[in-house]
């Protein structure tokens, strides 16, 4: 393990990808929009920005922010009251801080969701920094989004491991040049294959790591 840890958080840290992504289909379909078979995969790196700039091109009405409004609006309740952490994630963070480890968030989900659920679920205060795409106005997609997360923590891309269970944002850490652990979600079940070929590492749990 390098010395600084950075986590995805949805499908990652917390068990969220199936509420999620109905969520976003769900726009689609009251809609009526037809949409590829992978769309959550594609949306997934992006956050909600730049998802509803797609899905606005896809047909999905309204105004650009009236559509980020509903996305929004769909997952507020559910990371403030529902979505937990899977199995292993409480307790691998806290051997990683007991070992030294620096951990971190990267996540596409906007603040408002993201530090609600890490702080009801008590594993918040165990990052030094929660990062959203919002926070450097890049995607997930894009190799210079890890760069300047090495610059906010201080560190070298070199040094960093970084957890996602996202093909594309995995594919492009590790393009980037950062060591990559793939973690099982059901929601990138087409791609596990694909993933367990491009990282260093690949787990389907994080009690393998406890």
């Amino acid at each position: 393990m390098k010395k600084y840890c950075v986590f995805d958080m949805d499908g990652t840290l917390v068990d969220s990808m199936d509420e999620w992504a109905n969520k976003m289909l769900d726009i689609l379909k009251e809609d009526g929009i037809d949409y590829p078979e992978n769309i959550i995969s594609i949306i997934t790196p992006l956050g909600y920005r730049s998802s509803a700039e797609l899905f606005k091109k896809m047909g999905v009405k309204g105004s650009f922010d009236e559509i980020v409004d509903r996305m929004c609006n769909y997952a507020v309740d559910a990371y403030a009251n529902r979505i937990i952490p899977k199995k292993g994630v409480p307790e691998y963070l806290k051997k990683l801080r007991s070992q030294g480890h620096v951990l971190a968030v990267l996540t596409a989900s906007p603040h408002y969701t993201v530090d609600v659920c890490l702080k009801r679920n008590g594993i918040y205060d165990l990052f030094e920094k929660v990062f959203t795409v919002d926070d450097f106005g890049l995607v997930k997609a894009q190799p210079e989004i890890y760069f300047e997360t090495a610059k906010a923590l201080g560190t070298d891309i070199s040094q960093i491991t970084f957890f996602d269970d996202n093909l594309t944002a995995l594919k492009t850490a590790k393009l980037a040049g950062l060591e990559t652990i793939g973690v099982y979600d059901k929601a990138s079940d087409s791609d596990t294959e694909e993933i367990k070929a491009t990282v260093d590492r690949y787990i389907t749990s994080f009690e393998e790591l406890v």
